[in-house]
């Protein structure tokens, strides 16, 4: 992995953006809980979150090896965060066995958001809730982050959802350069 990517992904103003925080309310995370970090890059956010609420068991997946072997570099002792290769179609986890997921400035870059929709129904529990954190399509955010023709609109990130039968598909966009998008696996 090149250095400047790494600094990149673990700049902490990036917590600024996207306190973490706001994700555990979003997610209603509480201690004890499995979450699975979907395209966790350097392994950051899983790390943050679980300094944010002790007792958390997250398992993060990505495509790159790099980014696996980075995040097993920061991983606890206690091994409550577990880094997993995927080749992005299938993940390594049982059914029904995740009590929140979420993936931030992932979804732009999906060649196939049915495979990340289907496998997110499979692996979450019933009623489980799915977080969706991308960067805004609006020129004022293109400051940071991809130019504005890879970004994804929010709507469409709803569409996706509702045609993948998530529910109660809500937006939020209290970050800086953000948005989310709540679902429910129902």
């Amino acid at each position: 992995m090149k250095q400047n990517k790494k600094n990149r992904l673990n700049s902490p103003e990036r917590f600024e953006w996207i306190p973490p925080l706001d994700i555990c309310e979003l997610l209603n995370i509480k201690e004890g809980m499995r979450l699975l970090d979907t395209g966790a890059g350097t392994g950051y956010f899983a790390k943050m979150l679980l300094d944010t609420i002790p007792n958390l068991t997250i398992e993060c997946l990505d495509t790159d090896p790099a980014m696996v072997e980075e995040i097993r570099s920061i991983t606890p002792a206690s091994g409550s965060i577990r880094a997993q290769l995927t080749d992005g179609n299938h993940y390594p986890l049982e059914d029904s066995s995740i009590d929140a997921a979420y993936s931030i400035a992932l979804f732009h870059e999906l060649k196939d958001f049915n495979t990340f929709t289907s496998e997110h129904k499979r692996v979450l529990k019933p009623g489980a809730p799915l977080l969706i954190i991308d960067w805004e399509k609006i020129l004022e955010s293109t400051t940071r982050g991809p130019s504005l023709e890879y970004r994804i609109d929010t709507e469409d990130v709803t569409d996706v959802l509702e045609k993948s039968e998530f529910k109660n598909i809500s937006i939020h966009r209290n970050f800086v350069y953000h948005f989310a998008v709540r679902c429910e696996n129902i």
